[in-house]
C-alpha cells in the first residue's frame, strides 16, 4: 500500500529490500514469535519509514502469515510455503483519502502572506557578522580631506 502511494520519500525502493531484511532477520533472531509482535515491529517501521499507518486489519493478517510461513520453513515445508504464495487472493483497489484540511483556499493565501510578512519584517531585522548597521559614508574634516578606512570586506 505504502509503495502503491508513493510513500517512503525517493529512497522508497531501497526502504522495501531493507524491510525485507529487517523481517528476516527479526525472525532469525527471535524464537517463537508470535503474530503480534510481529505486526508490532511491521507497523512501526511502515510509520517511521514509510509514513504510513494502516488500520485496516492487513497488518495483522501479513503478520499472521509471515509466523506461518517461517514455521513451515522451520519444518522444511518449502512448497507449501511456495503454494500458498502463488495462490493470489482478488486483489482489491487501494483508497487514498485526501488530507482534510480546517482552512478554504481564501484562508491559505491569507496565511501565506501573513508567513510572507513576518519573515520579511524578521529578514529586515537581520544583523549579519554582528553590525547593527550599514557602514556610513565617509565624511569630510573640517579641511576637506576625506579619511578613507580600509577594512576586511564582509
Amino acid at each position: 500500500i505504502a509503495m502503491e502511494n508513493g510513500m517512503g520519500g525517493p529512497d522508497a525502493k531501497a526502504k522495501e529490500k531493507w524491510l525485507v531484511q529487517a523481517i528476516e532477520e527479526y525472525f532469525a533472531q527471535n524464537a517463537n514469535l508470535h503474530p503480534d509482535e510481529v505486526e508490532y515491529v511491521l507497523a512501526s517501521i511502515l510509520d517511521t519509514e514509510f509514513d504510513t499507518i494502516i488500520e485496516d486489519g492487513s497488518v495483522a493478517q501479513i503478520s499472521a502469515v509471515l509466523c506461518k510461513h517461517y514455521q513451515l520453513c522451520q519444518e522444511g515445508r518449502e512448497n507449501e510455503v511456495l503454494q500458498s504464495l502463488t495462490q493470489r487472493l482478488p486483489r482489491t483497489p487501494t483508497v487514498a483519502f485526501p488530507m482534510q484540511t480546517d482552512y478554504s483556499s481564501d484562508d491559505e493565501a491569507e496565511m501565506q502572506e501573513h508567513v510572507n510578512t513576518q519573515v520579511s519584517s524578521q529578514l529586515g531585522n537581520l544583523r549579519l557578522n554582528g553590525q547593527n548597521e550599514p557602514p556610513a559614508k565617509p565624511e569630510p574634516d573640517e579641511d576637506g580631506w576625506t579619511t578613507v578606512r580600509h577594512g576586511r570586506r564582509t
